[in-house]
């Protein structure tokens, strides 16, 4: 008996030792599985942070971001009183004659011309140029054209032959010869366009033109930062990519007109959203374009346009 009870107790004392052998890979195992775990949330936790932190380093304004907008800078423009000769009016379509609405008795003021052709014809800061002596900032990808600006509009800010692209690259210019209208980039153009209105042999006489990010070109040729007084941009279709590639807290304008033909709504209504938080609100379409006008533009122009309604 005594030694049944021995042996007895020697194997129920043995029983926890195996449970214990047999519990320890488990505990390990989950003691593995929460230090994992763990460390998984750690390192969540981590990217959530830079994200955040991201976040906080992100630029004031961009065209797809915050609405936080820089002080609005002053016009270079002096007051002044002309006489213009009709024959200095060159828009298509009125547009100058309503821009010096808004700009009424301004000399010495700054543009941006895009798509203004060879400077003359179709141009809507001809007159300002020849007879107000503004200076500003013309961008034409036409070859051609580009040759015959330089000749017709030598005393400017610049006068650049570029595209405009979201980055800078090299692209194919296409020209029809005796149609200006259906000239346009090889990468851009749809394949029943290209079919409808070139010609093999155009195609492969096609010259290489830089295609730039807007604000990279501004960079060269004016700096960080500046005030235009007006903003005219019209290049076939193209007008999007052009304002999704500026920085709007650099650059600042008085008025921009924006040709709207009526053939994409989406573009339209991308550029209307973009603008709108830029600070700039739509007053309505004018004679195919949409125009928009600078949220602060009596604080810009109050020194130069209002000087006679204080004294008076």
């Amino acid at each position: 008996m005594t030694r049944t009870s021995t042996k007895a107790s020697k194997t129920q004392g043995a029983r926890p030792a195996r449970n214990c052998a047999t519990l320890l890979p488990a505990i390990l195992l989950t003691t593995m599985l929460v230090v994992q775990l763990r460390s998984a949330n750690f390192t969540r936790s981590i990217i959530t942070t830079k994200a955040a932190a991201s976040s906080i380093s992100t630029p004031l304004w961009s065209s797809g971001g915050m609405s936080a907008k820089p002080p609005p800078l002053k016009t270079q423009a002096t007051p002044c009183q002309r006489t213009i000769a009709p024959e200095l009016y060159k828009s298509q379509s009125q547009e100058d004659t309503i821009l010096l609405k808004w700009l009424k008795g301004l000399c010495n003021g700054t543009y941006i011309e895009m798509g203004g052709l060879d400077g003359v014809r179709w141009s809507n800061s001809h007159v300002f140029n020849k007879a107000l002596d503004w200076k500003g900032v013309h961008v034409e990808a036409d070859p051609r054209n580009y040759k015959n600006l330089v000749k017709n509009r030598p005393n400017e800010i610049a006068n650049v032959h570029a595209g405009v692209c979201l980055e800078d690259r090299d692209l194919h210019w296409v020209h029809v010869p005796h149609d200006a209208a259906v000239c346009g980039f090889l990468e851009f153009a749809a394949e029943d366009f290209k079919k409808k209105h070139w010609r093999p042999f155009m195609i492969k006489r096609a010259k290489v033109v830089k295609c730039r990010r807007f604000e990279n070109i501004l960079h060269e040729v004016v700096g960080d930062s500046f005030h235009f007084d007006f903003f005219s941009l019209d290049i076939e279709g193209a007008e999007l990519l052009a304002l999704q590639s500026l920085n709007f807290n650099e650059y600042q304008f008085g008025v921009i007109l924006v040709e709207a033909d009526g053939a994409n709504g989406r573009k339209d209504q991308a550029i209307k959203t973009i603008l709108h938080r830029a600070g700039y609100t739509f007053i309505g379409t004018i004679n195919r374009s949409n125009w928009f006008v600078n949220d602060n533009f009596d604080l810009i122009y109050d020194d130069v346009i209002y000087d006679d309604k204080k004294e008076g």
